[in-house]
């Protein structure tokens, strides 16, 4: 039994699969908010002619959801 769970876990689709879901999730929970506080107060001044400000961003990339103050 050790053995098969040991060649599933080690299977090269299944470790992409793992760094795939990974990455996803890092940059879901991660870099999005922090891309998107940097980001957004920059374009709205520079396109919209007006100040505006992020307190908290947060995503969720599972639910798709995006919530913010």
């Amino acid at each position: 039994m050790q053995q098969r769970v040991k060649k599933i876990v080690t299977h090269k689709y299944f470790l992409i699969f793992t760094a795939a879901l990974l990455l996803y999730t890092l940059l879901g929970f991660v870099a999005l908010p922090l891309a998107m506080r940097w980001y957004l107060p920059k374009f709205a001044e520079e396109n919209l002619h007006s100040k505006a400000s992020i307190e908290t961003v947060r995503f969720n990339p599972f639910l798709f959801t995006l919530a913010g103050c």
